[in-house]
């Protein structure tokens, strides 16, 4: 007997996010995550670990180890395809210096593109330039100049609030 193959997600559907009642309350990690928590999760809040409260503490390490702490996992590359019942994020920064430094991430849908949400804004396919997202590390990422890395994120085991 054949094993039934797990779904293709996430599924770019931007209209879900973009709704008037989600989304000024979902910010990139809700949306990188596929957890629509309507709370602007932050990374660690959800494993008790809360990141970044200082300009100077947004870093790379982290914020990936505040994501980390909430179930995703770093991997040092990006294959083909999605994993089994996950997807891949990345990760960026302001660069060091940035009066309110920010952090954003970025998700891979089923389709192979990234999509992102800035803040209380839409979700959304292309990058700064308007251009489709085929690698976060090359795109236009406006402000978001420093590349972080990459993580596994399984929505089902991941812990935001």
């Amino acid at each position: 007997m054949k094993r039934k193959s797990a779904p293709c997600r996430p599924v770019y559907n931007p209209q879900t996010w973009n709704g008037s009642a989600h989304v000024g309350l979902n910010h990139c990690y809700n949306y990188a995550t596929d957890v629509m928590t309507d709370n602007a999760a932050l990374p660690g809040e959800g494993s008790g670990k809360a990141c970044c409260p200082t300009d100077a503490s947004v870093t790379c390490a982290k914020v990936g180890a505040a994501a980390v702490s909430d179930k995703l996992q770093a991997t040092a590359s990006v294959t083909t395809g999605n994993p089994p019942h996950a997807h891949f994020v990345a990760l960026a920064l302001e660069p060091a210096g940035t009066s309110g430094r920010d952090f954003h991430w970025y998700r891979r849908d089923c389709n192979g593109f990234w999509s992102h949400k800035v803040g209380n804004s839409p979700a959304r396919n292309v990058d700064e330039s308007g251009q489709p997202i085929v690698d976060p590390q090359t795109c236009d990422r406006g402000n978001y100049s420093v590349f972080c890395g990459f993580f596994v994120c399984d929505p089902s085991i991941v812990t935001i609030f």
